[in-house]
């Protein structure tokens, strides 16, 4: 599978967080090291991760050099401005399986807050979705949520559940990482009352149910919403044979969600609803921007906003399905203060199933004034190698609108606008032709 994305940086191994006050120390962990005769430094280093977790404290870092490990956990907190952080040399350093930790069965826990976790790959491992395991995991509970943690550059693969999951986190960060082949549900799942999650630049594919999910789950303790999400730059493909939308939101709330691509998804593009608890509990008040979703022939809805799901903005993206079904969907409930204009779509389609003219759509709702039908094969430079730069000519070049919340950058960094006005979808055009632009095929291969 082929997708343009933001090549992830090399490993910097300057101290980027470092200690602003107090003493902070330096780690290290290698295979050939020993948690009994060594003291942690590079040329006596700790032979495994859980050893160091014991013994980290606020403002510490530990460098993890190549080779394989078990899992581990961590429940001790840094502080705001000294964090504490494990790093990876590279890829290579793998952490293998699962351990069961409070219940919760998960290659790596993270309890605590003030935790940066960045560069190593996560092999669960699970072949089939028996058991409830997760890849990298992070938890609150309902009276004492966790804050502030940073799930950086890791490659996650195979969980028996979830790939990377949160529950009661706040202000948590997960970005560039590349998840794959969750068997049971998500390849990301923030969950629970938690508010101001940011989910960017993250590649999800192969999972069972959502690439990515984020449910404020209104029946558990807590608010049931989440707030202030920003959900942008990831790449969701072949997600949701089990019947997840490829980004599926439940109960957010003055959200950002842009400049994602979503293409080959099994099941819907990208749905707001409300998770079955009730039209108070919908979407409401996001704004959905500068997105390109493509659907395959048998899915169901490119985008879907259901049950209250109200007062949202959906401006500048590209919703096309390929098989005939709706780009757009909305059903009575969530029409009150919805924004739609100055996309590119396919096909429009009411609740109840039926398609629709263009013209009917606006006469009936008074939406999408500025929309229009576009052509999947006139507006992508490569449709059949999953190309989705613009090419030259396309509809959605200089078409977008100018908007409240400005999207300065498209998915690979090239700034907006480059020529008269935004265009619409992920890719701004013309894409400069710099490393920034590769085409397709970007991402490695699992391991």
């Amino acid at each position: 599978m082929k997708a343009t994305a933001r090549i992830f940086p090399t490993f910097a191994f300057a101290l980027l967080f470092a200690c602003q006050t107090g003493f902070c120390a330096t780690y290290h962990v290698a295979p050939h090291g020993s948690d009994r005769a060594g003291n942690g430094s590079e040329e006596q280093p700790w032979q495994t991760l859980q050893h160091a977790a014991n013994r980290v404290r606020a403002g510490d870092t530990v460098y993890v050099q190549d080779g394989n490990y078990a899992p581990f956990h961590i429940t001790r907190s840094g502080k705001p401005q000294q964090r504490i952080a494990f790093v990876a040399k590279s890829h290579d350093v793998v952490v293998n399986g699962a351990e069961s930790f409070d219940n919760r069965l998960a290659a790596v826990s993270i309890l605590a807050s003030y935790i940066t976790l960045e560069g190593f790959t996560v092999q669960v491992g699970a072949s089939t979705r028996s058991r409830k395991s997760r890849g990298i995991r992070v938890s609150g509970v309902p009276n004492k949520h966790v804050h502030d943690v940073h799930i950086r550059s890791n490659q996650v693969g195979n969980a028996g559940w979830v790939g990377i999951t949160t529950s009661y986190a706040e202000n948590v960060v997960i970005e560039k990482n590349r998840i794959w082949g969750s068997k049971d549900q998500h390849g990301i799942y923030v969950a629970n009352s938690a508010d101001n999650p940011v989910i960017r630049d993250n590649v999800s594919f192969d999972n069972r149910q959502a690439g990515i999910q984020i449910n404020a789950d209104p029946e558990l303790p807590g608010d049931g919403i989440i707030s202030g999400a920003v959900v942008s730059g990831n790449i969701l493909y072949r997600n949701g044979t089990g019947g997840s939308a490829a980004l599926n939101l439940a109960s957010i709330r003055n959200s950002r969600i842009y400049n994602n691509l979503i293409y080959n998804n099994f099941s819907q593009g990208m749905a707001s609803w409300d998770d079955e608890a009730g039209t108070k509990y919908g979407c409401k008040n996001n704004l959905y921007m500068h997105n390109t979703i493509v659907m395959p022939p048998g899915a169901r809805h490119t985008v879907s906003f259901r049950h209250g799901s109200t007062g949202n903005v959906l401006k500048n993206n590209i919703l096309f399905h390929l098989g005939g079904n709706d780009s757009i969907s909305v059903d009575k409930s969530s029409l009150p203060g919805m924004e739609s204009d100055h996309n590119l779509v396919t096909t429009l389609e009411i609740a109840s199933g039926g398609l629709l003219s263009m013209d009917w759509w606006r006469d009936t709702t008074g939406l999408d004034k500025n929309s229009m039908i576009g052509d999947p094969e006139q507006t992508f430079s490569d449709l059949s190698k999953d190309d989705y730069t613009l090419r030259q000519g396309s509809l959605a070049i200089d078409k977008g609108a100018d908007l409240s919340f400005a999207v300065t950058h498209d998915i690979i960094g090239v700034p907006r606008p480059q020529g008269s006005a935004y265009d619409m979808g992920a890719y701004e055009y013309p894409a400069p032709s710099s490393d920034k632009s590769v085409t397709h095929g970007v991402i490695p291969a699992a391991k």
